[in-house]
C-alpha cells in the first residue's frame, strides 16, 4: 500500500471513516427494527442537510484562510468557491425553502446545474442518431483526457499535495453519486451509497479547506526563502533559531 499511496495518516483515517459510514448506513437501512432509517436518507432530511452544512463550513473556513495575505493560499481560492457551489447545488439554490416551482426542460424539472445531466440523457434518448451521439461524446472526452494527460496530472497533484488529494476524493465521490442519480450505476439500496458518499465528499472538501491553513502566510514566506538560501547546515540552523525566537 505504501508503494501505491503517499504516507498520509489523515487520508488513511478518512478512507476508514468513509468505509465505516457506508457500513453503518447500510446496516441501518437494511435493519427491520428501525423505523427512522428511511427519513434520514430522504431529500431534505438529515444526510442532505449535513452535506450542505459541511460544504458551507468548507466555504467559510477556506475563504477565511485564503483571504489572509499569501500568494500560496490565494492559489487555492477555488476550494471555497467549489464548496459554495456544491452547497448551493445541495439545497437546490434555496428552491425548497422559497417554495418556487423550478423550470422544466424536456419534461425534466431543473432546479440545479447537475440536473442538466438528466436533460442531456433525455436529449440523447430522443435523438435521431440513437446511441451514436453519446458514444461520440464519450470518445471526444476520452481523447481530451489522453491528449492532455489529465489522469497522470491529477495523480501527480494528489500524490504531492494533501489539499489536492482530498479535493479529488470529493470529486470522485460526487461523480459516483451523480452516476447513481442518473441510474447509470445500480444495485441493492444503491441510493444509500449516493447520499452517504455525497456527505463524505463534503467532509473531504472541509478537510481540504482546513489544510489551506497549514500553508505559510505572507509574513513567513520571506523567512522561509532566506532560510533555504542560508549556506551550510550551521547557517540554516541559525536561521531556524531566529525564526523560533521571533515567533
Amino acid at each position: 500500500m505504501r508503494a501505491i499511496l503517499p504516507r498520509d495518516r489523515l487520508f488513511g483515517l478518512f478512507l476508514l471513516a468513509t468505509a465505516a459510514t457506508l457500513a453503518v448506513a447500510y446496516a441501518l437501512f437494511e435493519s427491520n427494527t428501525l423505523a427512522w432509517h428511511h427519513p434520514i436518507l430522504k431529500e431534505g432530511y438529515f444526510v442532505q442537510e449535513s452535506t450542505a452544512l459541511l460544504f458551507l463550513l468548507g466555504f467559510l473556513l477556506g475563504l477565511l484562510f485564503v483571504l489572509q495575505d499569501s500568494k500560496s493560499r490565494r492559489a487555492y481560492l477555488w476550494i471555497p468557491l467549489a464548496s459554495a457551489f456544491s452547497c448551493l447545488e445541495e439545497i437546490s439554490y434555496g428552491e425548497g425553502y422559497l417554495y418556487r416551482e423550478p423550470p422544466t426542460l424536456l419534461g425534466k424539472h431543473v432546479d440545479t446545474v447537475h440536473d442538466l445531466a438528466d436533460v442531456a440523457l433525455i436529449f440523447f434518448e430522443r435523438s435521431a442518431f440513437g446511441p451514436l451521439l453519446p458514444a461520440a461524446c464519450l470518445l471526444a472526452l476520452a481523447w481530451v483526457l489522453v491528449r492532455h494527460r489529465v489522469v497522470q496530472r491529477c495523480i501527480a497533484l494528489a500524490w504531492n499535495s494533501p489539499i489536492w488529494r482530498f479535493f479529488f476524493v470529493a470529486a470522485l465521490f460526487g461523480l459516483i453519486s451523480e452516476l447513481i442519480d442518473l441510474k447509470l450505476l445500480w444495485g441493492r439500496s444503491i441510493h444509500v451509497a449516493e447520499e452517504v458518499l455525497e456527505m463524505d465528499g463534503a467532509a473531504a472538501m472541509l478537510i481540504a479547506a482546513a489544510l489551506i491553513g497549514r500553508l505559510p502566510v505572507a509574513s513567513e514566506e520571506p523567512v522561509v526563502e532566506a532560510c533555504a538560501e542560508a549556506p551550510g547546515k550551521s547557517g540554516r540552523a541559525a536561521c531556524t533559531r531566529g525564526r523560533a525566537q521571533r515567533a
